[in-house]
């Protein structure tokens, strides 16, 4: 892919202070990039290059890999019958026949940030992690990833003294303390210390369900919806009773089939296993209070 070059800037002594010029700019845009990977599920077992020698966790990237031993180019062009090993690369030389040449305008200061932003449209991630083989397109994006797997939670509360593995899942944090929630929804004027909660929530109002099973069709508002949902396929039962072995799929039923009570009504010190227990609860008191 040609990059786009531009002269060094001049740097005079009333220059100083100006914001410095953008000295790059992206010829990319998203219609031109290539397709979102979808979900597909593989067991966690690891396989050995046949050719190298080289180990991996997840089944397609062995595939990908002994493509670099064995030669195979199973994406053809259908205009020119060239092939390629990944398919990425062929919807890029397509654009040698379409002549499409996209672009979408976003100017950068340095070039390393074009580059980077680059990926965005070819869907190249470079950076892949030594664990689990999940990839991003940038370095630091890996090097916190790596945390879920080395536990290391460097950025720590100062009134609570609970630690966190991101700067920004701090800062939400401490709006705990401060009680803040400056995200509303325009549509119930419901508050929400986090943005990524507010847009979940206005999943309700616009019955808007992204996440899609793609071995039945179904969706959901939610991602952790879709993964609990994945179990109904599945068959996985991750949280068990240490009392009699019974499995569940929802950390939910585990606690109403261990018996624990943790609504605990607003009237009286009585406790309940489930919310709607509670509710009901309290209509009833509700209703003969008003009789």
């Amino acid at each position: 892919m040609a990059r786009h070059r531009a002269a060094p800037a001049q740097v005079g002594a009333g220059a100083m202070g100006k914001r410095p010029p953008l000295i790059a700019v992206c010829g990319l845009r998203g219609a031109g990039a290539a397709p979102s990977t979808q979900l597909t599920v593989y067991p966690h077992s690891e396989a050995a290059g046949a050719q190298g020698g080289g180990t991996f966790s997840h089944k397609p990237n062995l595939a990908t890999h002994q493509r670099t031993h064995t030669g195979e180019r199973p994406f053809a062009c259908p205009d020119c019958g060239r092939g390629f090993a990944h398919n990425q690369h062929l919807l890029r030389h397509l654009r040698v026949h379409t002549g499409e040449r996209p672009f979408c305008g976003k100017g950068f200061r340095q070039k390393q940030s074009l580059i980077t932003h680059e990926r965005i449209h070819t869907g190249e991630k470079p950076y892949r992690c030594g664990d689990c083989g999940k990839s991003f397109s940038q370095r630091p994006n890996l090097l916190t990833h790596r945390r879920v797997h080395t536990g290391e939670r460097p950025f720590p509360c100062t009134q609570c003294g609970k630690s966190f593995s991101q700067k920004a899942n701090l800062l939400a944090h401490q709006r705990i303390h401060a009680d803040d929630t400056p995200f509303v929804c325009p549509e119930c004027g419901k508050s929400f210390r986090q943005k990524p909660n507010l847009i979940t929530h206005r999943r309700i109002h616009t019955g808007e369900r992204p996440f899609t099973c793609f071995l039945c069709g179904r969706s959901f508002n939610q991602k952790t919806n879709l993964v609990t949902h994945y179990r109904v396929h599945t068959g996985e039962r991750p949280f068990a009773c240490t009392q009699c072995g019974k499995r569940f799929t929802q950390k939910t039923n585990l606690k109403t089939h261990s018996g624990r009570q943790p609504f605990t009504c607003l009237e009286c010190p009585k406790r309940f296993k489930s919310k709607l227990s509670l509710r009901h609860l309290f209509l009833v008191l509700t209703l003969l209070l008003h009789r």
